[in-house]
């Protein structure tokens, strides 16, 4: 029993190595995301150019008294938007080009209804006013505007004016170019300017002052020019062509909708009451011109499948 008692006091005993600090094992560090800014929201018709590596988005201020916020993405970094000095004139209706890296954007003041035209050089990221060259200040300044030939073009209400920024003066460009006001698909590839309108591709001779119809397109489906919103694009020294095609499906489907609708509103405003089998349409015939249209969207996609496959999209 003395014996026992002894041994199970010696196990109790600690033993010295027990008795050292155990090193205390390093607990991993979570890393913290850096924080990124946040991105710019794009307004409907943003302002965006590209020089060099860098893109630069003017937005559309979405209140008054604000100035238009300009943002700034460099490509190779890829550090996010940051952002640039404001534009200093407050403009709700403007449109912006670049010319030997320096930013041009022309616009209209809807309060003094007066046009405004400034230059931020990308280098110093400073802006600069110009003048808007004396008695064509009077015409009003649209939404868009194109560089070619080293010069800054905007479109106006009356006719498409040219600013040479080595010589500092204006210049009106002719009648001619003015066809690019009936569209909003139009864009500078190689110093040459195309537009689309009416589902007819067209470029325009700066010798002669003319448009002129672009010949040997070859893979491009028929576009009528009605149903397609098109937008053209540089990319990489080819034309990319985006648009949506409202084809017969939810494009007709809500438009037979709207008929409907509203003409069960204007009899019931004219006459106090529509007849019985209008009030039948308007409440029913969802029934059938919805899956109509749902079932035209998926078909549009199903087609566009090939082509998406074919060049990798």
């Amino acid at each position: 029993m003395l014996f026992r008692e002894k041994r199970m006091k010696r196990k109790r005993e600690p033993s010295p190595e027990s008795t050292k600090p155990r090193p205390k094992k390093p607990t991993p560090r979570s890393k913290k995301p850096t924080p990124q800014p946040p991105s710019p929201i794009l307004s409907p018709q943003p302002n965006v150019v590209a020089v060099g590596s860098s893109i630069y988005n003017i937005a559309f201020p979405r209140s008054l008294n604000v100035l238009p916020r300009v943002s700034i993405l460099d490509c190779k970094s890829h550090t996010g938007w940051i952002e640039a000095p404001k534009l200093p004139v407050e403009l709700h209706s403007f449109s912006s080009s670049v010319v030997d890296h320096k930013i041009y954007v022309a616009g209209l003041d809807h309060r003094l209804k007066k046009n405004s035209f400034q230059v931020f050089d990308t280098e110093t990221r400073v802006w600069d006013s110009v003048s808007c060259g004396g008695e064509r200040e009077e015409m009003m300044f649209t939404e868009k505007s194109f560089s070619i030939d080293g010069k800054f073009h905007v479109v106006t209400n009356e006719e498409v004016l040219a600013y040479d920024p080595k010589q500092g003066k204006w210049d009106m460009v002719g009648d001619g170019m003015g066809g690019i006001v009936c569209s909003h698909a139009y864009c500078v590839i190689g110093n040459v300017l195309y537009s689309v309108y009416e589902g007819v591709f067209k470029w325009y001779d700066t010798e002669r002052r003319r448009w002129r119809d672009l010949l040997g397109l070859v893979g491009l489906h028929k576009i009528s020019g009605r149903r397609e919103a098109i937008r053209l694009a540089d990319y990489g020294g080819k034309m990319m062509v985006l648009g949506i095609s409202m084809g017969y499906g939810w494009f007709s489907e809500l438009f037979h909708m709207e008929i409907i609708r509203y003409s069960f509103f204007g009899l019931k405003e004219a006459l106090g009451f529509a007849p019985s089998w209008h009030l039948w349409l308007r409440y029913s015939s969802f029934l059938v011109l919805y899956p109509t249209g749902i079932t035209s969207e998926v078909g549009l996609i199903y087609l566009a499948l090939p082509v998406t496959t074919h060049q990798d999209v």
